[in-house]
């Protein structure tokens, strides 16, 4: 099991077949990279603070950051302590790495998908 965004509304009204599809595949791979950096930012020890992205420890999370486009929706998927670390847990304060990245570059994502 693991941790599935699935990115979707994309505004790809205007255009057309092999354009359309080359831009989502663009931008999926421009997003998993940022997913990885933003995780990538630091590393252990110690563990990072809480409210800022996770230090990479053993790897896991960061190895396992993928996709899969169908049509133009994205899929991203990642290892199952990736949502404790995003939302954090009664034991643990947030350390997020997946939502704000998405938030901060989806003006980016969305020229790359209109762009093709």
């Amino acid at each position: 099991m693991g941790v599935t965004v699935k990115v979707q509304s994309l505004n790809v009204a205007s255009m057309v077949g092999s354009q359309v599809a080359s831009g989502v595949k663009k931008a999926a791979e421009y997003m998993k990279m940022r997913l990885k950096e933003k995780v990538s930012q630091g590393y252990s020890p110690p563990p990072s603070l809480p409210g800022n992205p996770p230090h990479v420890d053993t790897g896991e999370l960061w190895n396992s950051i993928t996709y899969r486009v169908q049509g133009t929706t994205i899929t991203f998927k990642a290892a199952q302590h990736g949502i404790y670390l995003e939302y954090g847990t009664s034991k643990m304060a947030a350390r997020p790495w997946l939502n704000n990245t998405m938030l901060l570059h989806n003006n980016r994502v969305q020229h790359i998908v209109a762009k093709g």
